[in-house]
């Protein structure tokens, strides 16, 4: 196991005050007291949906929670696992570590980093540091990875891991509250969206027929059934002729793979994972065709270092068209919040990828959940702020999700050329495709 402890900088908190000798006590704001024997109570009202409005820096429309409370909250806040008087741990982790998936939300880590390294340098969080521990699964070890986290940190925030399953269920049997870093984990209601199909399949009839491939993971497998279910019960021009999967803990045979869509005359591929540790690869082993099958990928395959390398070593990745939830970089000043976030995060030395972004917006709700919870910090408060939070934007970053509605149907979908990304739906800079018939809640 490989874990980095990142000690983030907070501007020194006096603990002026001393409690007087003659001061009342203060009871300790527990979420829960013991009455009597096997009963508890809740000692303050479930938290509102919308936080208090403070003031300070933004994005978008967000207003960054760092730099509220100080000694009162340092005071009054007992002890519990992942905050003491002057710090709040978070846990983050990926499986970068793993053989076969080297670069596996490589950079989700490093973006909850830097905007805790952001919000420490504005006052932290309640008068505390917070401070960021990693947890490297490869893969195989994710139950175990987030068994850990239970005793060391107070949520998990941003993290990548591929079994999301494993993750999800080892986390529940110590109530630790997790604010993911992908979308489809993060909202239970989220909307299979099927404007890529459409598109896909008005540049090419053959796109009408789908492979879905995906990694072997329960979640993952979820997803494409999904996926097809949304695509039979839909009046999209597509049907579904395989489903495959890949390994995530051994070699996956991309060639072997490859042919299966050949076989099933396939003109659309959906394929989910990262860049270069799947799209490219997969994507390379049609490099010898005559006839290339359209790709479609999603937001962990919007990584321009990716696309140039492989667009450098001859990788035919102008097939690809990648769905996001998000308003590109390449949108400039028609998408305000994404360049801001782009600025930010190259500012704090962390590539702008699309798993960036969402990590980065995994870490605000954190945020802004603990600034709700104020003197109730804890696990508790912190799952009941998360589900508050319904309709979370990041401050215009991304469309609409939720956990309890649902989000909406809003994507934008991008194609490459040059090696370099482009527009394709809809053209206009700063615009989403939001039709609601293409799409199915889950």
């Amino acid at each position: 196991m490989r874990r980095r402890w990142f000690p983030l900088l907070l501007g020194a908190l006096a603990l002026a005050g001393a409690c007087a000798s003659d001061a009342e006590p203060v009871d300790p704001p527990f979420e829960d007291r013991v009455v009597g024997e096997g009963s508890t109570t809740t000692l303050l009202p479930p938290i509102p949906s919308d936080p208090p409005a403070i003031e300070g820096p933004s994005i978008g429309t967000l207003s960054i929670p760092c730099g509220r409370g100080g000694e009162g909250a340092r005071f009054a806040i007992a002890d519990r696992p992942g905050v003491d008087g002057d710090t709040i741990t978070i846990g983050t982790g990926n499986d970068r570590g793993g053989l076969h998936t080297f670069d596996s939300g490589r950079v989700m880590p490093d973006a909850v980093e830097a905007m805790a390294g952001y919000c420490n340098e504005l006052g932290g969080l309640l008068g505390r540091e917070v401070l960021v521990r990693e947890y490297d699964a490869a893969v195989v070890e994710t139950a175990e990875r987030v068994a850990a986290q239970c005793d060391e940190v107070i949520a998990v925030v941003g993290q990548g891991y591929l079994r999301a399953d494993d993750a999800a269920t080892a986390g529940e049997l110590c109530e630790l509250p997790t604010f993911e870093g992908w979308l489809d984990d993060l909202t239970v209601g989220d909307p299979v969206v099927l404007v890529g199909y459409l598109h896909a399949a008005s540049i090419e009839p053959a796109a009408e027929r789908v492979v879905l491939v995906g990694p072997d993971t329960p979640s993952a497998i979820r997803a494409n059934e999904n996926r097809a279910a949304a695509l039979q019960n839909s009046s999209v021009p597509a049907v579904v002729v395989a489903t495959l999967t890949y390994p995530v803990d051994a070699p996956a045979d991309w060639d072997v793979l490859a042919q299966a869509v050949r076989d099933a005359d396939a003109g659309l591929v959906r394929i989910d994972g990262a860049c270069a540790s799947a799209v490219v690869p997969f994507v390379n082993a049609f490099a010898a065709d005559d006839a290339l099958p359209l790709f479609l990928g999603d937001s962990s395959a919007y990584d321009h270092t990716c696309i140039s390398d492989a667009d450098a070593a001859g990788v035919p990745i102008e097939r690809l068209l990648i769905e996001l939830p998000f308003h590109p970089v390449e949108d400039g000043d028609a998408a305000p919040v994404t360049a801001r976030y782009a600025e930010l995060l190259d500012e704090l030395a962390v590539e702008p990828t699309g798993d960036a972004f969402l990590a980065a917006s995994a870490f605000w709700r954190f945020a802004v959940a603990v600034d709700s919870c104020d003197l109730r910090l804890g696990r508790t408060c912190l799952s009941e702020a998360s589900t508050a939070l319904d309709g979370w934007t990041a401050g215009g970053l991304h469309r609409t999700i939720g956990t309890g509605l649902g989000g909406d149907t809003c994507v934008v979908i991008m194609g490459i050329a040059g090696g370099r990304f482009e527009r394709r739906v809809p053209e206009e800079p700063g615009v989403f495709d939001c039709d609601p018939s293409l799409s199915r809640d889950r």
